[in-house]
């Protein structure tokens, strides 16, 4: 599973404590992607800008400047799905996570096995959920279902996605989408990507998909997207 996993805490020591042990979850648990430490909201937000998918919040309530309950509701009226866990040194403040949808409260010093059996439910619970990846088109940024695409076509400066409602274009680099994108995806070209849940047949140069369009698949790809189709089967 891919997860971008974001830490807010003030506290220097609590915030690396809690992203080695969020490392040691996401490496016992085999899980790709990667968590990233901040101290404050306003940290937060000049990395996150709305722009980037994030699957799983730890939240410090009692911070300097935005709290994270603050931060969490802000986060919610511009859409943010995340699965948010509230840290904190207070549980009688554990009731006010409820109107941001939060996963779980925990209580400082946090412990390890409690932890990663949060970790372990916000996972389960993203497990369920219908993948999405945001895009920035001409007409704004949507939130696009990832069983929607077929697959993606680079085209000089732009990003021609293929889904089963349209074609989109889109303002970013190819490698750079893709890398977005979860492991249900496979580059079989230089300029193509497939949705492995599209793909009905494998040749050596093309592979056919659900909808009846076919993708190039260059000799140097077609190993690697055997083996991932195969697999994800």
């Amino acid at each position: 599973m891919k997860l971008k996993i974001a830490v807010l805490d003030d506290e220097k020591e609590a915030l690396s404590s809690l992203l080695r042990a969020v490392g040691d979850w996401m490496k016992d648990r085999k899980a790709s992607g990667g968590a990233e430490g901040y101290p404050s909201a306003k940290s937060f937000l000049f990395a996150y800008d709305g722009e980037e998918d994030l699957d799983i919040l730890l939240l410090d309530v009692e911070m300097p400047g935005t709290d994270g309950l603050t931060l969490a509701k802000d986060l919610r009226e511009k859409g943010c799905r995340a699965e948010m866990i509230f840290v904190t040194s207070h549980a009688e403040l554990a009731s006010e996570g409820y109107e941001v949808d939060a996963l779980h409260y925990l209580v400082k010093p946090v412990k390890r096995e409690k932890l990663f059996q949060v970790l372990d439910k916000a996972a389960s619970r993203l497990a369920l959920e219908p993948k999405t990846v945001l895009i920035s088109t001409d007409e704004g940024t949507a939130r696009l279902r990832e069983d929607e695409i077929l697959y993606l076509e680079a085209r000089l400066h732009e990003v021609k996605i293929v889904t089963k409602k349209g074609d989109l274009q889109v303002r970013e680099p190819f490698r750079e989408l893709l890398s977005r994108l979860s492991e249900d995806f496979c580059q079989t070209h230089r300029s193509y990507a497939v949705s492995l849940c599209a793909i009905e047949k494998i040749l050596r140069d093309e592979a056919y998909l659900s909808d009846g369009s076919r993708v190039p698949v260059s000799r140097t790809r077609y190993g690697e997207l055997m083996r991932a189709f195969i697999e994800r089967r």
